[in-house]
């Protein structure tokens, strides 16, 4: 047992002054995929609780996707505090990578708000036909 606890305790690298054991190694990892399947049951009991004669399919989609989300950058702040990461290390890189994303990806964020904006107003609903030239679907 004590040499169990040893070899977790042991300092695998150090990176920026902390130091990583094993058993952080180990944890960050299981703290993951534990994170994913919580995600995964919320996500289930919102659809349990939403799915309602009174709740349109995407009003369901939509809170679905708005927790998901939410939960994924919960998790990776989780994820960064376990790893010993100040965000503000993260500000100058992010900011850079900001401006070549808002430049180089202007058409798919543009799609991404229209989207958002079409699931607010509902204006389409899931289960219309659409016709867009010769295509038809659901």
């Amino acid at each position: 047992m004590d040499t169990t606890l040893e070899f977790l305790n042991t300092t695998a690298f150090t990176l920026g002054g902390n130091e990583f054991s094993v058993m952080r190694l180990l944890f960050i990892p299981l703290a993951l995929i534990c994170g994913f399947l919580l995600i995964r049951w919320g996500d289930r009991l919102i659809v349990r609780r939403l799915v309602h004669p009174r709740f349109n399919a995407d009003v369901v989609q939509f809170c679905r996707r708005a927790f998901f989300i939410a939960m994924l950058v919960l998790l990776a702040f989780t994820i960064l505090d376990l790893l010993n990461l100040p965000l503000t290390a993260f500000a100058f890189v992010s900011g850079a990578i900001a401006i070549g994303v808002g430049f180089g990806a202007q058409n798919i964020i543009n799609n991404f708000i229209s989207g958002w904006i079409l699931m607010w107003e509902r204006p389409i609903r899931i289960g219309d036909l659409l016709e867009l030239g010769e295509d038809r679907g659901r």
